[in-house]
């Protein structure tokens, strides 16, 4: 008697009380009552299992489209296939998701044509690609060679995972005539850290707005104010969250950016 039995990799055929995990011919030998043998032979085949693993990494805000599914999150992710012969083909996925990076050059300014002003995208990144061509971490804006006016500045970088963001700041370029600038005048800001409430004294200053920005760059107080001879300002900073925020005073001639710590 011949028996041809097929299994998958990992399984086990029982057969005449034994049992058998790999492919080979295997024999039962047996007597009769005349004495005569009774010859048994299996032909048993192992069929292979396939496994196959998948490492791939992709930026926040990407997807990837894997086996006929579009994943956009890091996990492990498996995709099982039969053979022809009714064995495993299992695919397995390792897909991490990597971080943007974070880039700020600073909020939007005004210079006078005289002055320069060094854009600083930070030093955490694997390249730099500024709009105009240039791939170092800073940036020198130049007054006196670009003349009066407004000028875009934008920078992209990329981090050590082949991640990018960037990141744009508006300068506006005006004459210099001689007039004392808001940078030269006294502006003084208490406490710092901070927890309820700050502090900012400005002296002799005309006309002026006053703007609070948030690490990330978002406006989230606007105030405008008139000419005094010493004006003390109490701004509430109950309502925002701990981390670094930047007040920006502007006038007609200039603007400075004060940064100060929310610590609860």
């Amino acid at each position: 008697f011949t028996e041809n039995h097929a299994i998958c990799n990992g399984e086990t055929y029982l057969w005449h009380g034994t049992t058998y995990d790999t492919s080979g011919t295997y024999t039962a030998t047996y007597s009769t009552d005349q004495g005569c043998d009774s010859v048994y032979t299996l032909n048993l085949t192992v069929n292979p299992e396939y496994t196959f693993i998948e490492n791939h990494a992709i930026c926040n805000g990407e997807t990837y489209l894997w086996h006929g599914t579009t994943y956009d999150t890091s996990g492990t992710y498996t995709a099982t296939y039969s053979t022809a012969q009714g064995c495993d083909s299992v695919y397995t996925l390792h897909l991490t998701v990597n971080f943007l990076p974070s880039v700020f050059i600073g909020n939007d300014t005004l210079i006078f044509d005289n002055e320069t002003l060094l854009l600083d995208a930070g030093s955490d990144f694997a390249n730099y690609l500024w709009h105009d061509g240039s791939t170092t971490q800073t940036y020198l804006v130049n007054g006196n060679l670009l003349g009066i006016g407004v000028f875009n500045f934008s920078v992209e970088v990329t981090n050590f995972n082949s991640c990018k963001n960037r990141d744009t700041i508006t300068v506006e370029i005006e004459e210099h005539n001689g007039v004392e600038e808001l940078s030269k005048i006294h502006i003084k800001l208490y406490p710092n850290p901070a927890n309820e409430q700050v502090f900012v004294e400005l002296k002799n200053i005309e006309s002026y707005s006053i703007e609070l920005y948030s690490s990330e760059g978002k406006m989230i107080k606007n105030c405008q104010f008139e000419y005094q001879d010493l004006n003390t300002l109490k701004i509430d900073i109950r309502q925002y969250p701990s981390g670094i925020y930047h007040l920006r005073f502007k006038n007609r001639l200039n603007i400075e950016t004060k940064s100060f710590i929310i610590n609860r």
